[in-house]
């Protein structure tokens, strides 16, 4: 049986299954949960600034063990309200505009979306 083990980024190797999705700081995905990491995943993790994240493993590992764990509804929102600040600050410069702020909206729910899955 596989289970979501959290691992540093030094700790990967190519061919492991990556268990979450994965986003930069201004809500960009990274990488998708189920993808397989690569050389260049590493690299795009790396240059991302992102240290840990979960990735698939036997349970009979040494190491397993699902620190990952679902998230309560508050940890959940709290990520949320994160991620729709990172979009505002992105498009700050830009946000007066009524057609940007739609298109922000937008991405917001795509991001939603995707995190949800």
């Amino acid at each position: 049986m596989k289970v979501k083990v959290l691992k540093g980024i030094d700790k990967l190797a190519c061919g492991m299954i990556v268990a979450e999705h994965k986003y930069d700081e201004l809500g960009i995905l990274v990488c998708r949960e189920g993808d397989e990491v690569t050389e260049a995943v590493l690299i795009d993790l790396r240059d991302s600034g992102i240290d840990k994240i979960a990735v698939l493993e036997d349970s009979t590992s040494d190491e397993a063990e699902c620190n990952t764990g679902s998230h309560s509804d508050e940890d959940m929102i709290k990520k949320t309200e994160e991620r729709d600040a990172r979009v505002d600050r992105s498009l700050s410069l830009i946000m007066h505009h009524e057609e940007v702020r739609e298109i922000a909206g937008v991405i917001k729910k795509v991001i939603r979306k995707e995190s949800a899955k």
